[in-house]
């Protein structure tokens, strides 16, 4: 468990992961706070074999859990985060995808663009193959994209069976795209 921390630098308030890692045991973080990546950032490539949980962690800028390499691991539940910014649950940056063995839960979480997810500007965002993103709120009168928000030159990259749902925000309910593209494999199920 990782609780409580808060750090006044750009990125990470409880862990940054600048080198390929490995960890076989859960990874919890629970109200931290920080700029980019209160809970989580990973810079490298991550091997996780067992699931992430993250609580009530809030980000100043942007995602309690900073993306910028492949998150590979098993069942996450990402929760209650965040009150402001890009991405309630995740910062998807230019190097950014998800890689996950079961079910990976986006739920309730606030932002104001991207309650879910925010994807930057000419990132390409592969989301794990079975999501549910729901019941987040971009929750500015002006916010965009209650589960995603995906920025100029993006790619989402939608997996067969995602579900989409319950999200709110004042454009877009589910996912704004601002000048991106969102990439639906053909014949896929999708709610």
């Amino acid at each position: 468990e990782i609780l409580g921390n808060t750090v006044s630098a750009d990125l990470g308030g409880a862990l940054v992961l600048d080198a390929n890692a490995k960890n076989t045991g859960m990874l919890y973080f629970e109200g931290n706070i920080g700029n980019n990546g209160s809970a989580l950032v990973i810079n490298k490539d991550l091997d996780v074999h067992a699931p992430i949980v993250a609580s009530s962690n809030e980000a100043l800028v942007n995602a309690p859990i900073y993306l910028n390499a492949v998150l590979k691991g098993s069942d996450s539940v990402i929760i209650r985060n965040n009150k402001g910014g890009n991405g309630g649950a995740i910062y998807a940056d230019e190097k950014a995808s998800m890689d996950i063995d079961g079910k990976v839960e986006i739920i309730e979480n606030e932002a104001s663009y991207g309650a879910g997810i925010y994807v930057a500007e000419n990132a390409e965002f592969k989301l794990a193959k079975n999501i549910i993103i729901s019941k987040n709120n971009a929750n500015l009168s002006s916010s965009n994209g209650g589960a995603i928000y995906a920025d100029k030159n993006s790619k989402v990259y939608l997996s067969d069976g995602a579900i989409i749902s319950e999200n709110e925000a004042a454009t877009a309910g589910a996912i704004m795209l601002n000048e991106a593209t969102l990439v639906v494999p053909k014949g896929a199920k999708n709610y």
